[in-house]
């Protein structure tokens, strides 16, 4: 038996160049359109803020309202959450895990839930949140107002004597926040060269000088 050493595929004619323009065309605008949804929905947040509508024990789906925007997100549950989860039905709350958010910032989709904590408003002491290098020496100060802000998906404080403002996608968020703005007004009205400050901004100083001082190394 003689074995043949032609290739099968010599004999086939090669599609015209017309053809294989023909069908990159058709396929650009699908692959165009895929890339630009990746592009748009690849962004996640460790958290977002909601309200609890609905917990199915049975499915072990939950759904959360999402303020202002008013659309709904879903997302599964294991039976460890169940608990938690019906005890904050129908409250507005902290969702944690892997959030995909589209290019405004919304909510889409829940990728991974690992738990639900009760929106937390409550007023945050200064000594919560003061950098490493700082300490609190005027004790009259008051605590940080917290609340949400405008569109209800974000927690927001300040405290305008001392040109402090934040904003963060959970409590523990916005306290990481808060630090670094106390950390940002010390370094730009008391570390830096003060000769050239406003007289707001010496004002904003001297505050800042009274009511903190650089802990002992």
């Amino acid at each position: 038996m003689s074995m043949s050493s032609s290739n099968a595929h010599e004999d086939r004619p090669a599609p015209p160049a017309t053809a294989v323009v023909s069908r990159i065309k058709s396929v650009a605008p699908w692959l165009t359109n895929l890339v630009a949804r990746f592009n748009m929905f690849s962004r996640f947040h460790p958290s977002m803020i909601g309200y609890l509508e609905e917990v199915d024990t049975v499915t072990r789906m939950a759904l959360v309202r999402v303020p202002l925007a008013e659309h709904w997100v879903k997302f599964r549950f294991d039976k460890s959450h169940q608990g938690s989860l019906l005890a904050n039905l129908s409250n507005a709350v902290e969702i944690h895990g892997k959030i995909e958010m589209d290019s405004d910032d919304n909510p889409i989709a829940v990728w991974s839930f690992t738990k639900i904590d009760s929106v937390d408003t409550t007023d945050i002491d200064f000594a919560e949140v003061l950098p490493d290098f700082l300490e609190l020496t005027d004790t009259t100060l008051p605590k940080i107002n917290v609340d949400l802000d405008e569109t209800k998906r974000f927690y927001s404080a300040e405290l305008r004597d001392l040109n402090i403002f934040a904003c963060g996608l959970s409590r523990k968020h916005l306290k990481e926040r808060l630090t670094e703005s106390i950390e940002i007004c010390w370094d730009e009205f008391v570390s830096e060269d003060s000769s050239d400050l406003s007289q707001d901004a010496w004002n904003l100083r001297e505050k800042l000088l009274i009511s903190f001082t650089e802990a002992k190394r």
